[in-house]
């Protein structure tokens, strides 16, 4: 009776050492590589007066599983009125990377298209659209009046002027004015002869020449 149970016994151990010898599995291959970029942020910026500033976050993401690389941003004014606190560097995968925009504008103009980040992605989604409005804050119409050859200057945003001009009865009778440079009347006024013009005008400095005998007026017709 004890030698059958040994004999049992010795034939577990052999069947056991069998199995242990089977192939064993293939390794799982590394997962490729990916930079998969994408972008939250809202850059409409709306409307924004003339030596104001506004600011905007917009958010870089990395969900990839490999280090990203951004080499810059490229978009409408970038670079004049659009600046950007971070621009470049590396983003680790599954995390985020924060850039504020600031859109300063210096004339009045309207910017729309798309930002765009560059970099080294391998899928995503790397542009935004980008509006911007600059526009000269609000403020009375501008008017002076006056008599003779003086230089003044208007405030930014005038466009659009009524000119007029009355002869004094003395010294000569020209009428000669230049706005930003250019001669917008050139005139001889006489007993009873006024001049008076709606002007679409540039510039901010305005010049009265060899008008010494003329009383004026200037209103801004907005």
């Amino acid at each position: 009776m004890r030698r059958l149970s040994f004999a049992l016994l010795a034939l577990c151990v052999s069947v056991s050492a069998c199995g242990d010898k089977g192939s064993p599995s293939a390794p799982t291959p590394p997962p490729s590589p990916t930079r998969v970029i994408r972008l939250e942020g809202n850059m409409n910026f709306g409307t924004i007066y003339i030596g104001s500033s506004f600011e905007a976050t917009l958010r870089i993401y990395n969900d990839g599983n490999e280090a990203l690389n951004i080499t810059g941003m490229t978009g409408p004014g970038a670079g004049s009125v659009v600046s950007a606190s971070w621009t470049s560097g590396t983003i680790a995968p599954g995390t985020s990377q924060t850039s504020t925009l600031r859109f300063t504008p210096t004339t009045p103009q309207t910017y729309t298209g798309t930002l765009t980040v560059n970099g080294n992605q391998t899928s995503g989604t790397n542009t935004v659209p980008f509006s911007a409005i600059g526009e000269y804050p609000p403020r009375p119409p501008f008017s002076r009046s006056g008599s003779g050859n003086t230089v003044f200057d208007m405030p930014p945003g005038v466009t659009r002027l009524l000119i007029r001009g009355r002869w004094t009865g003395r010294d000569n009778s020209n009428f000669i004015v230049h706005v930003g440079g250019r001669t917008v009347v050139n005139e001889i006024l006489r007993t009873s002869i006024t001049y008076e013009g709606v002007h679409a005008v540039s510039g901010t400095t305005v010049e009265i020449v060899n008008s010494g005998a003329i009383e004026w007026s200037f209103q801004e017709i907005q």
